[in-house]
């Protein structure tokens, strides 16, 4: 049937809309981000809060951006909250790209949208939104332009010239709304635009072009400070801390995908990975990274990588399917990759502009670089440091406490060090060893006596109660000539054969006379489940003993990682299904 053509949106459109991926920080960048697009040097943003009807906490229900960019014409005014308008569409020069933002972020959280702008020695000029106070099925429409002045409670948030906006009957903003942890966040998404140092070509330097940005929560107004996630630049919130140090900077080139190319001829865009290794005095120990300190400093934030286009953080957090897989001792280096917008379809950038997922060739051109650099030397000097650090705290102790005698007994003898060590240089390997452990006093004692004796098994199982139930429930250490292995008690695994395993013991106790022969087999169990886990680990010993590049040991190492999380998992659900019997 023929007939005219008709718009792509119906009245409901906008209102079906709101239900998009945006939340409220990211719809507030938005904003930020079209006023650094104008060449905004100075930002506003003003929170005005109060507690809704029937509810007991109070949220923000207005919110104020001004700025003072170049601003706009009438012509342009109008259509910035025309969804997908853009004059910068698919530009690759900035931050902008995709035309959605400004809408899409501002009815993710409320329903009415004003915004007054003027260019230089022009007027001021108003247009607004409103989706909520229209006919049903009646597209809202954008209102015509119109000469108004700014409202006098936001005039100090613009200059001469820029633009105002305003969020109005703000509804879709929760109680749990922070404000301070908004501040942090955008300290750390916008710290190439707001800091005073930034970093290039491997050192800080000066800042050429510092924007400030200042947010009033109605108790203050307070200035954004940049939160720099490599700790390289100096934070002006914890000025007494000491920086982390840029341990490598390293920028290559990667195809365009023509699937999402740029308008220009750009074939390639780059890739700038910068890494860095916090002060010692922050990793002193294992477990470190919850110190009060840390905390304040953020650093449990740290598990994964900052991501930026175009200087503007769009994710931080890890990467699916990267090798090697992360684990808790990596917060303690730190890395950024920064690329240009060109390389939006490589990296799976939305058009929220938040959210960084690398393709497969490019993660894997990714983890080329930083592979090396994780396994061989942040991992190492990590661990070395804790291993140095408790040397002092060694005592003489007693001997071996010989719970797992029989399994070590019959391990085959390990291959001595090539280069025999001094007596000194053993009990000071020993020591090392030990420090990597947050051992009992009493179990230190027993545990060095063990690995010192020359006469001691070859094979040494020890108990680790400190352990993490998310956690290996074993970890395997070749040392002095000795293969050593940690039973993660704190592991659903161990937890369930020991509850087990002591059950039968007790059992056996309390039968009248004692049971001898039940005793017999739970010890006999016990020595089973070491015999297996022996097995595995001098297989695991003798493949990476051949391998030269840590191929296969960073197989094994993702095998044992994955063996433990099932294990874990099977427990837990034959848990679950115990409990609804």
């Amino acid at each position: 049937m023929a007939g005219k053509k008709i718009t792509a949106f119906a009245g409901k459109a906008l209102q079906s809309s709101r239900n998009n991926d945006f939340s409220p920080e990211a719809a507030i960048a938005e904003v930020i981000d079209n006023s650094l697009e104008a060449n905004a040097k100075n930002i506003h943003i003003k929170f005005i809060f109060k507690t809704p009807p029937g509810k007991k906490k109070e949220r923000p229900y207005l919110i104020a951006f001004g700025d003072d960019g170049k601003g706009m014409n009438e012509e342009v005014l109008q259509l910035c909250l025309q969804l997908g308008y853009s004059d910068r569409y698919n530009s690759r020069e900035g931050i902008g790209r995709f035309g959605v933002g400004m809408t899409n972020g501002a009815i993710r959280v409320c329903e009415f949208v004003e915004v007054y702008s003027r260019q230089k020695g022009g007027n001021w000029n108003y247009t607004f939104l409103d989706i909520e106070n229209r006919p049903d099925n009646q597209d809202p429409g954008i209102e015509p332009v119109q000469a108004k002045s700014i409202p006098k409670e936001f005039q100090d948030l613009v200059g001469d010239h820029g633009t105002l906006v305003i969020w109005k009957n703000i509804d879709r903003i929760d109680a749990d709304f922070n404000i301070e942890e908004i501040k942090h966040w955008l300290g750390r998404v916008y710290r190439k635009f707001i800091g005073k140092k930034i970093i290039k070509n491997g050192k800080p330097i000066d800042n050429p072009n510092v924007r400030k940005i200042s947010i009033d929560d109605g108790k203050k107004v307070e200035q954004l400070v940049a939160f720099d996630p490599l700790y390289v630049i100096p934070n002006e919130q914890r000025p007494q801390d000491e920086t982390a140090k840029l341990q490598a900077e390293k920028t290559f080139s990667f195809e365009v995908d023509e699937v999402d190319a740029p308008d220009g001829n750009e074939k390639t865009g780059n890739v700038t990975i910068r890494t860095s290794l916090t002060p010692e005095s922050w990793r002193t120990h294992q477990g470190a990274g919850g110190s009060k300190e840390n905390n304040e400093r953020y650093l449990y934030e740290n598990e994964g990588f900052s991501f930026l286009r175009a200087g503007r953080e769009v994710y931080y957090g890890k990467v699916p399917h990267f090798k090697p897989n992360l684990v808790d001792l990596d917060r303690f280096w730190c890395c950024e990759i920064e690329f240009d917008p060109t390389l939006d379809y490589q990296f799976s950038v939305k058009n929220i502009k938040v959210g960084a997922k690398p393709r497969r060739e490019l993660r894997e051109a990714i983890q080329n670089v930083l592979g090396p650099i994780i396994n061989n030397k942040y991992r190492k000097i990590i661990r070395d440091f804790w291993a140095k650090n408790k040397i002092e705290e060694y005592q003489e102790g007693e001997g071996p406490t010989g719970r797992h005698d029989p399994a070590e007994k019959n391990a085959k003898p390990v291959t001595k060090p090539k280069k025999p060590l001094s007596l000194a240089e053993q009990k000071k390997k020993a020591e090392e060893i030990a420090n990597k452990r947050e051992l009992e006093k009493e179990e230190r004692k027993k545990f060095l006596e063990k690995l010192l004796d020359p006469n001691s098994p070859p094979f040494i199982i020890e108990e680790n109660t400190k352990g993490r139930p998310d956690g290996t429930f074993i970890e395997m250490e070749p040392e002095l000539g000795k293969k050593v292995i940690w039973y993660n008690l704190n592991h659903a695994f161990f937890k369930s054969i020991y509850d087990k395993l002591t059950e039968v013991k007790d059992l056996a106790k309390k039968i009248e006379p004692h049971d001898e022969r039940l005793l017999d087999i739970s010890n006999e169990l016990k020595t089973d489940v070491d015999h297996l886990i022996y097995a595995f680990s001098d297989s695991y010993y003798d493949m990476i003993s051949y391998d030269d590049e840590g191929k296969v040991t960073e197989t094994l190492e993702d095998l044992l990682i994955s063996w433990s999380q099932q294990l874990r998992k099977v427990y837990r659900s034959q848990q679950t299904k115990d409990n609804n019997a």
